[in-house]
């Protein structure tokens, strides 16, 4: 029999595929998705989404949608959190390639567009090239293959230590009809690694943050600065001097504040990683430094803004521990362990305020924070012109992201 015709108000909702190594416990990440999530809503309505990432569990209560495997196996869901039941079985016939590819497939036959979003999607440290970059290539050309528009969205390019890696990552990008990066840093890499195609800087969607109610009046954080370090094992398995002495400068540092009279307030942007950070530098703080300082557990990345909008500032190592911050309106001090967050000091005129974690000191730190203390209403001014130039940028990038998606009324009946 033959399907009834589609009444002219019935044209199907447009299904969008988010793609990407986001879990609630990253808040950065977790917070450019959403922020992605909201803008493509907020032009077109018709849109529905689907995660894709390695743990869809947690992206069901993350985002409430329906979520799926970004390697093809393991279980898919619905947005209700149950079994979504077509891509347990899906086709089609002739692909026998392995479940997991034809389970992609049978989600990818449902987009209408393929985002990836979320903070360094370009890397292999976790799992080498078999893992991301193979994930991003089989993602990117079998969307081509069914003519599924891709676009990589302000994304950055993390560490990618083999060929194999690279070349995967710069087949991938090359395929995509928008080619966004979050730093000309991250695009000059893959150009290194062979990538011809242009590509284009767009801020990082966690700066488009709208800032949360902080508190009611005369409840404020007052004399407060805010502490977030970071665990080497986002960046390397084998502990490190450098990182020791990273820690024993920062713990100095904390004792100075605190003996100045300032309350120190401890908050990570990974609450998976960072907390033995923060754990470390307390062991090695003086006691009354620790009677004023507080570890503040947050969930959201709306909580990790309403703890560091009233300090004084913050000092952090985690790009999106400073995103955050800056989103914040607040002035950062960074510790660098990788490119990515001297490139984001520097794009936002902030590099004087950012020491190599190699080279820090307690002696280096004091005065740069002193520094921030005597210009911290310009600094302040500073951060707000990055955030207004930032949105501005964003709502541009978005308008580019969803025109690649069909129109409202291409589904109508004739």
């Amino acid at each position: 029999m033959r399907a009834a015709k589609r009444p002219a108000t019935m044209a199907r909702r447009r299904r969008i595929g988010l793609l990407g190594m986001f879990t609630s416990r990253n808040l950065g990440d977790a917070a450019i998705v959403r922020e992605v999530m909201s803008n493509i809503a907020l032009r077109r309505p018709d849109c529905e989404f689907v995660a894709i990432n390695r743990d869809p569990a947690d992206a069901v209560q993350l985002l409430g949608i329906a979520a799926f495997p970004s390697e093809g196996y393991g279980p898919a869901y619905l947005a209700d959190g149950t079994s979504w039941e077509e891509v347990e079985h899906p086709g089609p016939w002739w692909l026998d390639r392995g479940l997991g590819t034809r389970r992609i497939v049978a989600v990818l036959r449902t987009l209408d567009l393929l985002v990836m979003s979320g903070g360094g999607q370009i890397e292999d440290f976790f799992g080498g090239p078999g893992s991301q970059p193979r994930v991003l290539l089989t993602w990117t050309a079998l969307a081509r293959v069914f003519g599924v528009p891709v676009a990589y969205f302000s994304v950055g390019v993390d560490q990618i230590f083999s060929r194999a890696s690279q070349t995967m990552a710069v087949n991938a990008v090359r395929l995509a009809q928008m080619r966004s990066f979050r730093d000309s840093g991250s695009i000059e890499l893959l150009r290194v690694a062979g990538m011809r195609r242009p590509g284009r800087v767009d801020p990082d969607p966690a700066l488009g943050m709208n800032m949360p109610p902080v508190r009611e009046p005369g409840t404020g954080l007052g004399n407060v600065i805010v502490v977030s370090p970071i665990s080497f094992r986002t960046w390397t398995t084998v502990r490190e001097a450098t990182y020791d002495h990273y820690l024993r400068a920062l713990a100095a540092a904390c004792d100075r504040w605190a003996g100045a009279g300032a309350s120190l307030r401890f908050v990570c942007s990974d609450v998976s990683m960072d907390p033995s950070a923060v754990t470390e530098v307390l062991s090695r703080v003086t006691e009354a430094t620790r009677s004023r300082g507080v570890f503040v557990e947050v969930r959201t990345a709306e909580e990790f803004l309403q703890q560091v909008a009233a300090a004084r500032f913050v000092v952090a190592s985690r790009l999106h521990g400073l995103v955050l911050s800056v989103a914040a309106g607040v002035p950062v001090i960074a510790i660098s362990p990788a490119r990515k967050v001297l490139q984001f000091m520097g794009d936002c005129d902030l590099a004087e305020f950012c020491i190599d974690m190699s080279a820090v000191s307690e002696e280096g730190l004091v005065a740069i924070a002193n520094r921030v203390e005597f210009e911290r209403d310009q600094l302040c001014r500073k951060v707000a012109g990055v955030t207004e130039a930032s949105r501005a940028g964003l709502a541009s990038a978005y308008d580019e992201l969803v025109a690649l998606l069909p129109g409202e009324n291409d589904d109508l009946a004739a």
